[in-house]
């Protein structure tokens, strides 16, 4: 009995995702599901779930780890559990979310869960105008922030959560999500969707980053797969992906655009 109880407790803190000894959470933000009804909402789901991975990812990265975008999408639509979800990432928290509308107005549900005991940490509900999709973003983002310190212990003064990301102009940054979500289907048409929706940010706001940005990860994508010839493609994206550079350097997206292309 007693070595049966000593390989628990040893097997139990080897798969335990919970904090580290260094005290580092590790943590999901799992796709926002699609309530709508409507295929077409689906990018303003993906948008949330892109922007609150980056904006978490700011809060402190010592005490507290975000799981990539790309792992976590894998899990959208996904009827695992999660504890299940905990031990496939290596999280010890999950963030979960749904959209829905109603007539001109956005309902954003949210909860942070705790994957080892399946408990709801914390849940609430956000409201906005489907105009208002940036505010409600920064809502979310700085609830959800403010939760994490609180829940978690990790000290609020490195939560600050840097607002200017987007563009302020409702346009842009809805033709910037679009363009996200066409860009994640993969799909030569997509791919073309996309660059529309990133030119017609850029042209709405000519000083967003973020856009040039998608457009500078088109045209890379573009050349890579053989739908553009590379000596086409290439200076393309090198000339958007520096124009990003020029306008915010500090984002991640950015150097990650201009590394894609070099």
């Amino acid at each position: 009995a007693a070595l049966l109880a000593s390989g628990y407790l040893l097997w139990s803190s080897a798969t335990n995702p919970a904090a580290s000894s260094s005290g580092r959470f590790m943590l999901a933000v799992l796709p926002f599901a699609n309530l709508t009804g409507n295929v077409d909402q689906e990018y303003i789901g993906d948008g949330m779930t892109e922007e609150l991975i980056a904006q978490l990812g700011r809060v402190d990265p010592s005490r507290l780890g975000v799981i990539a975008r790309t792992s976590a999408m894998q899990f959208k639509k996904t009827t695992k559990r999660a504890d299940e979800i905990g031990s496939d990432l290596g999280v010890s928290h999950v963030v979960e979310g749904s959209v829905r509308t109603t007539g001109d107005r956005i309902r954003v549900a949210v909860q942070l869960i705790e994957t080892r005991s399946e408990s709801q940490l914390w849940a609430e509900q956000y409201e906005r105008d489907s105009k208002d999709l940036l505010a409600l973003q920064r809502d979310v983002a700085d609830a959800i922030a403010r939760q994490i310190t609180t829940r978690l212990g990790i000290a609020s003064a490195n939560a600050t959560i840097e607002a200017r990301r987007h563009s302020t102009v409702a346009e842009a940054y809805e033709h910037y999500l679009r363009g996200r979500y066409h860009w994640l289907q993969d799909t030569t048409d997509g791919l073309h969707k996309a660059m529309e929706h990133f030119r017609r940010a850029i042209e709405i706001d000519p000083s967003y980053a973020l856009a040039y940005s998608g457009l500078a990860d088109t045209y890379t994508i573009l050349g890579s797969n053989g739908v553009l010839p590379m000596r086409e493609a290439y200076p393309l994206g090198r000339a958007a992906a520096l124009k990003a550079l020029e306008l915010d350097d500090t984002l991640g997206e950015v150097h990650n655009s201009f590394a894609a292309i070099l």
